[in-house]
């Protein structure tokens, strides 16, 4: 949704939805149960990711690299979390980002995926920054996959002694840029330099473009390892 302090600045929040101010719908009931099973998933998500890095470190059945990526990848869950919470008192109508309606209505969520522009008298600094850092980490985890696809193209090239040696400049290299790119796009999208269009069709075109190169190097690692078990078969070792 877009906000716009007194009609000047527009600013882009990563917020599909506001529940209505004032709401006589039959049905708030749903929303309420709608709402307990999201913090249940958010809980168990963040253990999920917890365990997942825990696996990753100690079971000595991955690359330092890879571990690294999943475990920054997967921690950022934290990122997401503090974002929910910056936003919700907004979102809940807890706060009021606009001026309350005197009229009830029937429906319980407003600017639901809409375009329109909310006018509001200034701008909320929690709510502006819960906005950012959540663009921050959609944008963000959109790199995991080209940063795997990366890693494993590097592992592949250096295969002869990739396993014995950690190469940690690969990992932390990979992590930065995708920091990086992940800040500068949040604030670009969130100030409205570029339009999310672009942004998204960018995101797209780059999952699309990593998972073909992953695709290719299972392909490859399968040709090579059926060369070496005829090889094997053949010299009988």
């Amino acid at each position: 949704m877009y906000i716009s302090e007194n009609g000047t600045e527009i600013r882009f929040l990563a917020i599909f939805y506001m529940k209505a101010y004032g709401s006589d719908s039959p049905f708030g009931w749903v929303y309420l149960v709608f709402q307990f099973v999201e913090i249940i998933l958010i809980f168990l998500s963040g253990l999920l990711n917890a365990y997942t890095v825990y696996m990753c470190f100690f079971s000595n059945s991955f690359h330092f690299n890879i571990c690294v990526l999943y475990g920054i990848f997967m921690l950022h869950w934290f990122e997401l979390t503090i974002s929910r919470i910056l936003v919700y008192p907004y979102q809940e109508a807890i706060l009021l980002l606009t001026p309350p309606s005197f009229e009830k209505t029937d429906s319980i969520l407003q600017y639901t995926f809409d375009d329109s522009i909310v006018p509001i008298p200034k701008f909320s600094f929690p709510l502006l920054i819960g906005g950012v850092i959540r663009t921050r980490y959609m944008l963000f985890v959109c790199f995991a996959l080209p940063c795997v696809a990366i890693e494993r193209c590097l592992a592949t090239w250096l295969v002869r002694d990739y396993e014995q040696k950690s190469r940690a400049f690969i990992s932390v290299t990979l992590i930065l840029i995708s920091e990086i790119l992940a800040t500068v796009g949040a604030y670009t999208v969130t100030f409205k330099r570029v339009e999310v269009f672009y942004m998204a069709v960018t995101a797209g075109v780059l999952q699309t473009v990593s998972y073909g190169i992953v695709r290719i190097a299972q392909q490859r690692t399968k040709y090579v390892k059926k060369k070496c078990e005829r090889s094997h078969q053949f010299y009988k070792y």
